[in-house]
């Protein structure tokens, strides 16, 4: 089974992020027996990991991929980061070398960008409610 957790430009769910591809993505689960959801539409193929609630996103033009995390236990830098606050995640992310960040609030849903890193997090009640990891 895989990691839970993601490093900033070096790992996935303990796999390198260069690695990542719907070919990659379908052995593995197939090995590892894991069931899935497949759609595809717009050149976007979507792999769903509802038993996890995680939604692969892969985009043939530009190439690039997109993690949905709701996952309770889903970690960066070793700390798990659903349902913290803000504060906590500009810390963590701080001191762990990504300083800049964007505060957004758009169509009412609170965000926090990290884009050198490649993650957004969105917001309810103040908590981390999702997670986005985006790999180009």
């Amino acid at each position: 089974m895989f990691s839970l957790s993601f490093t900033p430009k070096k790992q996935l769910f303990g796999y390198d992020v260069q690695s990542w591809s719907p070919e990659f993505l379908f052995d593995f689960l197939n090995k590892e027996k894991i069931k899935y959801l497949l759609s595809e539409e717009d050149n976007v193929t979507t792999v769903s990991l509802d038993h996890l609630d995680l939604h692969f996103c892969f985009s043939a033009k530009p190439s690039f991929f997109h993690v949905y995390i709701n996952e309770k236990d889903f970690r960066i830098f070793d700390e798990i980061v659903i349902r913290k606050r803000k504060e906590e995640l500009i810390q963590l992310f701080k001191s762990n070398g990504y300083p800049v960040f964007e505060n957004v609030k758009d169509l009412g849903v609170g965000m926090l960008e990290f884009e050198a890193a490649g993650v957004t997090f969105f917001f309810e009640n103040q908590f981390v409610d999702e997670c986005v990891i985006e790999i180009y």
